[in-house]
């Protein structure tokens, strides 16, 4: 099976010079002094947001170079003003994402502090879902835009300038522009450049210059002409056959995109999905292969939905390569409480039996386990040993485990890894 390689990224360098911030890598800046007034005037006005949040319409809203999360903020300050109604969603793609430390350095010169902070103290490379309204894609635009399905509205093209960061303004970039706006979605950017003008017309977009802030002479505006093909809604319900930790989870996942799912099984006896409380935790592997990149990817995800429940979990490092693990190879945000313990504040533990109750109460769930496969329709296995019984010749074998009940002397504040878990 080919795997798609992962996004590839490069950490932020920045310069702090009076009352600019600037990049390093492109010698541009991402900010002179405070910049509310001009990205207001570029982007909220250029685009025409602003009217199209009095209308209180649903948005989806794009922005390239995302940088020190202003434009955001600035959209997100707008709303309250007019008292948006809708329902606002936005994504913003970042080639050099800034660290929290970095972004803190930034936003500290302004007069008006930024509210808003990277998710994570060290950025990653890939999709980083901030919060239910905010998707950030890490990486190189075209490839991250091209792994992206959305119908976007409004779009601010922030990135360096032209002259200094080409790689931000190619044919590849505005090719995925078009594909995916919406037919008379509307753009704005700060550069009037012949290149960046030719190259949006091109791709579908009807630009118009516009006149620039303070002492640019020119900005350009656009709209889409083109046509946008909607991804197609599935025909037939998610059929999950499990209901242990897995298909619950992915019972719910599909309900919050819009998606019928049937999730069959009591869950009750599902072998490792039975214990009182599971672990969600991340342990540095050195994996670098494609089941590491999956168990990684699925922390960060969880992360990403569970701001909220950062409750710590505990481990024990015992040899000098595990700590280099620790120290070098993973960007997940841990504290060193002593010299062999560290604890990850983002990973959880998990009432298992709560869990399920809230879960079955919100999705379509048949008690009686499936029996055969469906004639049509997407079919999930998550029945454990029991997907024996779906597919024919399919040879499985259990993995023995074991739980013990413990009396502590002392009450344990967070869960331990010590090669065992030791749960509270």
């Amino acid at each position: 099976m080919a795997f798609p390689k992962p996004l590839k990224i490069d950490p932020a360098r920045l310069v702090v010079d009076d009352d600019k911030v600037i990049d390093a890598a492109h010698g541009d800046w991402y900010f002179q002094y405070d910049g509310r007034d001009e990205t207001r005037y570029v982007f909220l006005e250029g685009s025409g947001l602003l009217a199209l949040l009095d209308a209180g319409e649903d948005l989806v809203i794009g922005e390239i170079g995302f940088g020190t999360g202003l434009t955001y903020q600035l959209v997100r300050e707008a709303m309250a003003a007019c008292g948006y109604q809708g329902r606002m969603r936005y994504i913003g793609v970042e080639g050099r994402p800034l660290s929290a430390e970095q972004a803190r350095t930034a936003n500290a010169l302004r007069p008006e502090p930024l509210h808003w902070h990277p998710p994570s103290k060290r950025p990653r490379a890939g999709f980083v879902r901030a919060s239910d309204e905010l998707l950030l894609l890490h990486g190189d635009a075209a490839d991250a835009l091209s792994r992206l399905s959305a119908g976007v509205d409004l779009w601010f093209l922030d990135g360096f300038s032209p002259a200094k960061n080409p790689d931000a303004w190619t044919p590849e970039i505005f090719a995925q522009l078009a594909r995916l706006s919406r037919p008379g979605a509307r753009l704005a950017t700060f550069t009037a450049a012949g290149d960046v003008r030719r190259g949006l017309e091109s791709a579908g977009f009807e630009t118009t210059k516009r006149s620039g802030w303070a002492k640019k002479r020119e900005h350009l505006t656009a709209r889409f002409e083109g046509t946008w093909t909607a991804r197609p809604q599935p025909a037939s319900p998610l059929i999950i056959a499990g209901a242990g930790i897995a298909g619950l989870t992915l019972a719910l996942e599909a309900r919050r995109l819009g998606w019928p799912a049937i999730l069959h099984g009591t869950g009750e006896a599902a072998q490792g999905s039975a214990v009182p409380r599971a672990l969600v935790n991340y342990r540095p592997s050195g994996d670098v292969g494609p089941l590491g990149q999956l168990r990684r990817a699925g922390f960060f995800h969880l992360s990403d939905y569970a701001a909220n429940a950062r409750f710590g979990v505990d481990a024990l490092v015992s040899d000098a390569k595990l700590r280099h693990r620790w120290d070098s190879e993973t960007d997940v945000e841990h504290q060193w409480i002593t010299a062999d313990r560290v604890r990850v504040p983002a990973a959880l533990s998990l009432d298992t039996a709560a869990f399920r109750a809230r879960v079955l109460e919100q999705v379509d769930h048949r008690p009686e386990s499936l029996t055969k496969l469906p004639d049509v329709g997407p079919v999930v296995l998550a029945a454990g040993l029991g997907t024996a019984a779906l597919l024919e010749g399919l040879s499985l074998r259990a993995n023995r485990g074991q739980q013990d009940l413990l009396s502590l002397d002392q009450p344990l504040t967070h869960p331990l890894n010590f090669g065992r878990l030791l749960l509270p």
